[in-house]
């Protein structure tokens, strides 16, 4: 039962189906000494049940790791601005936007004006 419940904390539904069956088989295959059919069965039904609990735990995880993983990639888009692709006259290789850099327009690159005179 130690292997199901590890894997279903580290591997995926599939890897821990797997070794949820190879469980059930070794279990199935090797009969306890002294032990009566009915043990055995019950001992199978139990490593049945808890392998399947598995795989649904596992199932969940996914899913958490997936939603985990679109909730980062939000948030890092909604606090980390769009490099421009000029700044300064330099160009920028990096940009965190996916879509493609657009072109800096002579309105984006003025510099700012200078404030107007004191009147005295």
């Amino acid at each position: 039962m130690i292997g199901p419940l590890a894997a279903a904390h580290f591997l995926g539904v599939r890897q821990t189906a797997g070794v949820a069956i190879a469980a059930l088989a070794l279990i199935a295959l090797l009969p306890a000494a002294g032990a009566g059919l009915a043990l055995q069965a019950a001992r199978v039904l139990v490593i049945a049940l808890g392998g399947l609990g598995c795989v649904v735990v596992a199932g969940v995880h996914d899913r958490q790791r997936a939603d985990l993983g679109r909730i980062t990639r939000i948030a890092e888009r909604a606090m980390i601005p769009s490099l421009p692709a000029e700044l300064g006259g330099v160009r920028l290789a990096a940009h965190t936007a996916r879509r493609p850099p657009a072109r800096a327009s002579a309105a984006t690159c003025t510099r700012p004006s200078p404030p107007p005179p004191a009147s005295a």
